[in-house]
């Protein structure tokens, strides 16, 4: 399995908070089948240094490539950032204050969870007219897809890439955002399952349960697509497959 959403390195946000954390993380996610992860961190932040951050990120996240060498430990990290989208967001893509998903064209990027769907709208577009791909970090978490669920449709067919968090399909958060989880996936909207894990200990990067509950639930073909050969497509700046999404204006079937 690849997992695109990692909060992996200690000391640039509110993942693991150690390096023996960080190491237990990696553990758990390589003994429950994931090869590859994304080690990013929450950026472009308000009163943040990018030129700072950046140097950084790029510290820890040597170290811990290190540390996993020296631990003999067969799981592939590579960099990336969860960016809170603003306007100003395509222009420090470009200048390369911040950092795309592997250096490719897909930009994982996030939004208050009380922001407006036109927001969002305004902000696909920019990147997408900038040249990049957003990756929408968890919409189904956002008050306006719970107000009306048919934006992620929207989104994802202006050419968004929506990307489900574990903890919402195991109903970790709440029954409403479960709910919107769930009609995400019925409807083939999604095309990421990641972990968003933030510790070993909750918000973990285990992925067994979430690969069984996607196998039971919305069939084998899900597993391959949403935890292996979408994520990694991503990775190496290749089209992600087409999953047929289903408009909420359709009847499922």
């Amino acid at each position: 399995m690849v997992d695109l959403h990692v909060h992996i390195l200690p000391e640039l946000d509110d993942g693991a908070k150690d390096w023996e954390d960080a190491l237990d993380m990696a553990d758990m996610a390589s003994s429950s089948g994931v090869r590859t992860l994304v080690a990013l961190s929450h950026a472009n932040l308000p009163g943040q240094n990018s030129a700072e951050f950046l140097k950084k990120y790029w510290e820890q996240f040597y170290n811990l490539e290190n540390l996993l060498k020296k631990e003999g430990s067969s799981l592939e990290i590579v960099p990336g950032m969860e960016l809170m989208s603003d306007g100003r967001l395509p222009g420090l893509l470009k200048e390369e204050k911040f950092l795309t998903l592997n250096g490719t064209k897909y930009a994982l990027i996030e939004f208050d969870f009380e922001v407006s769907a036109s927001q969002i709208y305004e902000d696909v577009d920019g990147m997408l007219n900038a040249g990049y791909i957003p990756v929408l970090a968890h919409p189904e978490r956002y008050r306006c897809v719970s107000r009306q669920i048919g934006h992620v449709f929207e989104w994802q067919q202006m050419g968004a890439v929506i990307q489900v968090n574990k903890g919402s399909i195991l109903g970790r958060f709440s029954e409403r955002i479960r709910r919107n989880a769930d009609l995400i996936l019925k409807h083939r909207i999604a095309s990421v399952v990641a972990s968003d894990a933030h510790s070993s200990e909750y918000r973990t990067t285990e992925m067994n349960e979430v690969a069984e509950i996607l196998e039971t639930y919305y069939g084998s073909a899900s597993v391959e697509i949403l935890l292996k050969e979408n994520p990694w497509r991503i990775l190496c700046g290749e089209e992600i497959l087409d999953s047929m999404p289903i408009s909420f204006e359709q009847t499922l079937t």
